[in-house]
């Protein structure tokens, strides 16, 4: 990929406006341009897709605010208009939910583009010793082996002395 934007031409330029264009016709203006000076947006596709995510995030919270007003004027009327009301708040919640999974994924596609879809995952081991003297109690969590009685559990033990 090349960075247009560190050496702008005609096209650049134009796309840029066309960008911001479309971004406030979205009424996202804002959100847009404070996202790509946030995310750092190192070219073009990048400032395109956190300029989509502002309006992802536009809309995600507008829904939010229908979906309350649904069930706050829901709460004084007779049981058909409150079942409506309910139906118009579900869906408006699914829409929330979709648009909250597309905004992460944006997230996502991001840091792969950045990273080049490397992931670097570390792995600690701690080991511990715990001493229970007489009457006293131990919990151990996490994924334990334990062997008594001729079986083999898996799983957490609790209060054993």
């Amino acid at each position: 990929m090349v960075d247009t934007v560190a050496d702008p031409d005609y096209v650049t330029a134009s796309a840029s406006r066309e960008r911001l264009e479309l971004a406030n016709e979205a009424g996202s203006l804002d959100l847009a341009l404070d996202a790509a000076d946030t995310i750092q947006g190192q070219d073009s596709l990048e400032k395109m897709l956190v300029h989509e995510m502002a309006v992802l995030h536009r809309g995600m919270m507008k829904a939010a605010t229908r979906m309350n007003e649904e069930l706050y004027a829901a709460a004084g009327r007779d049981e058909g208009s409150r079942e409506a009301a309910n139906v118009r708040a579900c869906r408006l919640a699914g829409a929330i939910s979709r648009l909250s999974a597309t905004f992460q994924q944006g997230l996502l596609t991001l840091q792969r583009k950045r990273t080049g879809g490397n992931h670097h995952v570390t792995v600690k081991h701690i080991y511990q010793q715990v001493n229970v003297k007489e009457g006293g109690q131990a919990v151990v969590a996490g994924d334990t082996v334990t062997r008594g009685r001729g079986e083999r559990r898996r799983g957490m033990i609790e209060n054993e002395q």
